[in-house]
């Protein structure tokens, strides 16, 4: 035990040694993080207002108020309320305005458009695009599809209700049936929630801060390179050659580093907790020094802990530990959906991505940073656990190729 406890000294002291050079990681790595959001937020979330196009509508049914409901349900499509406002007018200054580009399309219903489409007739709407805007039919590709979509499922509940109704010989009952398929339709597209459930979601700049704050705690760390690299060879004769084992020698270098990293990473935090609240839309970011959330970052200090020690002993080398740090942090985080948000993803990868260790660091930080939800202890436990284990399996082979026997 006491030869343990001289190397968790020597570890922990050789550690320490490295907190200056951590904290001036630590600043730059906030600058190259800084520099990158405001050049991303620049490029990809540039502020101004978008651009709206107007749709104008010829219709003679404008009083109809299933053409009412109609329109207000294109116009509150997710694939057009961002971008197209949709004004009914008539013919000639719909014309006019297409001519003038205040309007990139025109839509001519036929007469008596909506009992055409209760009853079953296939009476066709006439789109006009302006020639000098090739992005209209762009913005109107999803309206006329989903439409399509629409009328031929109401069409298919008309004429087979026809066919029942006819074979039964109730014709006189099919003017009520047809109110109610009617009715039903309308009450599937008008109330979406009947066919689609939301859900609330933390704010995007919140994901965004858990990532630059992950990306900060893996390039700060870096620096501890010097103090978790492979000794000499005449180290590892001579602590091994007595009862010392590999394992439980890892073990201290991985406590010591988890100790010190874990300091480091809460000093950050209280500092951070001691600025002033910030608001940003409805949401305010506020941090709490609480058991709760101190728990949360020794879990994640033994994480990029346990990273480091497995990099180290599979690479055994300080340099190309330090280069897969950097690069695998960025890789796993961009596949996690922490750069770029997962939906702009292919479904492969963003599959791949759930089982990464960076979509466990990320979700306890949000729940850190917001106060909401639940942590992830276990998953990360279970994870600080297997690159421990493989870190071991690693040491044991380089050890064993360099001395030509088992340790």
């Amino acid at each position: 035990m006491s030869t343990y406890l001289r190397l968790f000294r020597l570890e922990l002291k050789k550690n320490l040694r490295m907190l200056p050079f951590v904290a001036l990681s630590a600043v730059a790595a906030a600058l190259f993080i800084s520099l990158f959001v405001s050049l991303l937020s620049k490029s990809l979330y540039e502020e101004g207002s978008l651009a709206r196009a107007n749709v104008a509508l010829v219709t003679n049914d404008a009083e109809n108020d299933y053409m009412t409901k109609a329109i207000r349900y294109i116009s509150n499509m997710n694939s057009t309320s961002l971008a197209l406002d949709f004004e009914v007018m008539p013919e000639e200054k719909a014309m006019q305005a297409l001519k003038k580009h205040d309007v990139i399309a025109v839509m001519l219903f036929p007469d008596d458009v909506i009992n055409g489409i209760l009853w079953g007739r296939n009476d066709p709407i006439e789109i006009r695009f302006s020639d000098t805007d090739a992005l209209s039919s762009v913005f109107l590709s999803e309206l006329t599809r989903s439409g399509a979509m629409m009328l031929s499922a109401a069409q298919a509940d008309t004429y087979s209700a026809a066919e029942l109704y006819y074979a039964l010989g109730a014709e006189g009952e099919l003017g009520a049936a047809y109110d109610d398929i009617d009715m039903m339709n309308f009450s599937y597209v008008l109330a979406r929630e009947k066919m689609f459930t939301t859900s609330e979601t933390l704010p995007v700049f919140l994901c965004y801060i858990a990532s630059a704050v992950l990306l900060f705690l893996f390039f700060s760390s870096s620096a501890f390179a010097p103090a978790l690299k492979m000794e000499d060879r005449s180290f590892y004769d001579l602590l091994f050659s007595g009862k010392t084992k590999t394992s439980a020698y890892l073990v201290v270098r991985l406590l010591a580093n988890w100790l010190v990293l874990f300091a480091f990473t809460l000093i950050c935090f209280i500092a951070a907790s001691m600025l002033p609240k910030h608001s940003f839309d409805s949401f305010t970011l506020s941090l709490n020094v609480n058991a709760r959330h101190i728990l949360c970052l020794f879990l994640i200090s033994g994480f990029i802990s346990a990273f480091a020690i497995f990099l180290h002993q599979a690479s055994g080398s300080a340099p190309v530990a330090i280069l897969l740090q950097l690069t695998l942090s960025v890789v796993m985080l961009f596949c996690s959906g922490g750069i770029l948000p997962a939906a702009f993803l292919p479904a492969a990868l963003r599959r791949f991505g759930t089982i990464l260790p960076t979509t466990v660091l990320s979700e306890d930080l949000r729940v850190l940073l917001s106060g909401e939800g639940s942590y992830a202890h276990g998953r990360l436990l279970l994870w600080i656990l297997g690159l421990f284990i493989f870190a071991c399996i690693a040491f044991r082979i380089r050890i064993t190729r360099k001395d030509g026997k088992r340790s």
